[in-house]
């Protein structure tokens, strides 16, 4: 079974949950359905190894599953985000130098002061 198909069937089993513990006390609409579901969400990729490529193997290969959950472009970026902050951005600054830009940019300076 790959990662979608187990978090369909975890969500499916946290809403049956759901359903159980509040029948006959309260009836969830689809505001609070849409919180659990980020909630379940949530959960579900703390405890995933690879959180940012489960997001993009949902997004990019199963896209139906993907526009169902209302969570998951924020969740995405979230995760893109950690992602590329493990990452140093500004490495190609120590290898890329633009010595013609340099002079440019050093005698506009020394004329301004």
């Amino acid at each position: 079974m790959n990662d979608v198909e187990r978090y369909v069937h975890s969500w499916r089993f946290f809403q049956l949950n759901c359903e159980q513990k509040v029948k006959g006390r309260c009836i969830i609409n689809n505001k609070g359905w849409a919180k659990l579901r980020e909630f379940h969400m949530e959960q579900f990729l703390k405890n995933h190894p690879s959180p940012f490529g489960f997001m993009f193997r949902l997004k990019y290969k199963h896209p139906r599953v993907y526009r169902r959950i209302p969570c998951a472009p924020k969740l995405y970026h979230f995760t893109r985000k950690q992602r590329c902050d493990k990452f140093d951005s500004r490495v190609g600054e120590k290898f890329i130098s633009f010595p013609s830009w340099k002079g440019i940019f050093e005698e506009e300076d020394d004329t301004t002061t």
